[in-house]
């Protein structure tokens, strides 16, 4: 470890949220009791996802003092010493922070083309290491290889029980951010000892992109400005990312933002978003887990279609996934091989803000309509003629966050930074699942 690099501890005691979590259920009057066994389980649904996602961000508010400080020891690295920046461990963080509207336009990832990729012999490298519980010994065996590959700076993002299992394992970590996900990963157990409805991939992307937020912050207050993305889908987006390139800095002399500032807007932002889709959008998540209770019970299928950078890398994600839905499509717009889909069958389409018809999609929708299966929707709402095309038959649910999906505004920067759409996304799916949990336990 670098003499020079802090450790700062991040972690909330398990405890307290595990008390916070149950007190916000009972509050909210939608808690489930059912009986396993000699066990009793309570199910919360959509609202205690709410709730907990509340908490979430309350908790990384509160630690933004510890994650800035931690952003400017490694900025420091990044300006002043030659290191670069990567991201290993989850591959739907991965996903999400790269190549990303409003993210870093130069990140190194476990590439193995070995363009880019954190593993050069020599490299030096600042490394936000996402951890999660499926892959966790892969990682921390990874991690530990990493550090003899060259000058690496570990800056660590979970919670504390994969922070210790990590430790055990003989991980140091520089930096240890606690992403303040439920405990045991999951909301709610099932009273044989599984915590279903995962709650680290969206607690780790909150912290990810905080913390990304308050690098870039640093990086002005050194002088220099890392080129960010302005996303694809906004006009000259993809023109302007072609014009800068691969270059490390910007050529001009960016404005200092104060320390914490970035975080805090993109947080504010996050938090605008979640709150618009629980005032908003209870009632569709409802009715759509309803439906896909209602296919469950009948013999029926119940699939998901996920496009998106964060989602395909975490849906499934287990343990804690209820196992409720299966993937329809192996990639950004391929579907899994031989799938068939069945009248009665249910998919739940988790996109961005387009429907999934018309060539581009290989009239996935029309066809699925035209064999009798039925169809429910997430997708944000800035293209609304695109939105008025769904049938009023099949559910919809808003992910409420805005063109451009970039929030935080830097002074004297062409472009916002920060996307909230990658949380709305997983936010809507997850609540969905609690929502079916719930049912399931009632029923």
């Amino acid at each position: 470890m670098n003499n020079d690099f802090s450790v700062f501890i991040v972690h909330r005691s398990a405890f307290i949220v595990a008390v916070l979590l149950v007190a916000l259920s009972l509050l909210v009057g939608r808690m489930e009791t059912v009986e396993a066994g000699e066990s009793r389980m309570e199910i919360g649904g959509a609202e205690a996802y709410y709730q907990w996602i509340v908490s979430c961000l309350d908790g990384v508010g509160e630690d933004l003092p510890a994650l800035t400080a931690s952003a400017e020891a490694a900025a420091a690295r990044y300006v002043k010493a030659d290191y670069e920046l990567g991201i290993y461990g989850d591959e739907g963080l991965v996903g999400e922070i790269l190549g990303r509207s409003g993210g870093p336009m130069r990140l190194y990832v476990e590439s193995s083309t070995g363009e880019m990729r954190i593993g050069q012999p020599g490299l030096k490298c600042v490394i936000l290491l996402v951890l999660r519980e499926d892959n966790l010994d892969a990682v921390v065996a990874r991690a530990v290889e990493l550090r003899k590959l060259g000058d690496k700076l570990l800056v660590g993002i979970g919670r504390g029980e994969l922070f210790a299992k990590a430790k055990a394992a003989g991980l140091v970590l520089d930096a240890v951010l606690d992403n303040h996900a439920a405990p045991h990963g999951g909301l709610s157990p099932d009273g044989r000892g599984v915590w279903q409805v995962p709650t680290d991939p969206v607690a780790s992307m909150i912290v990810a992109w905080a913390w990304v937020a308050e690098f870039v912050g640093a990086c002005t207050r050194l002088g220099k400005m890392p080129p960010m993305y302005q996303g694809f889908a906004v006009p000259g987006g993809k023109e302007r990312a072609a014009r800068i390139g691969n270059i490390k800095f910007h050529a001009e002399k960016p404005a200092p933002m104060p320390p914490g500032a970035v975080g805090k807007e993109y947080l504010a932002e996050q938090r605008k978003d979640v709150d618009a889709v629980h005032k908003e959008e209870m009632a569709g998540m409802r009715r759509v887990a309803d439906l896909a209770m209602q296919a469950r019970q009948a013999g029926k299928n119940l699939y998901c279609f996920v496009h998106g950078h964060a989602v395909l890398g975490h849906i499934p994600y287990p343990p804690n996934d209820p196992g409720f839905f299966k993937r329809a499509n192996r990639s950004w717009f391929d579907l899994v091989k031989n799938l068939r889909l069945a009248a009665g069958d249910l998919v739940f389409c988790v996109g961005f803000d387009t429907v999934f018809q018309g060539k581009e999609w290989n009239n996935f929708a029309e066809n699925a309509r035209k064999d009798g299966v039925k169809l429910a929707w997430s997708l944000t709402t800035y293209r609304s003629d695109d939105i008025k095309t769904i049938p009023a038959a099949e559910p919809f649910i808003a992910q409420h966050w805005a063109f451009g999906d970039a929030v935080a505004a830097l002074e004297g920067y062409d472009v916002k930074i920060i996307p909230t759409g990658g949380v709305q996304a997983e936010l809507v799916y997850w609540m969905v699942n609690a929502e079916m949990l719930r049912l399931a336990a009632r029923r």
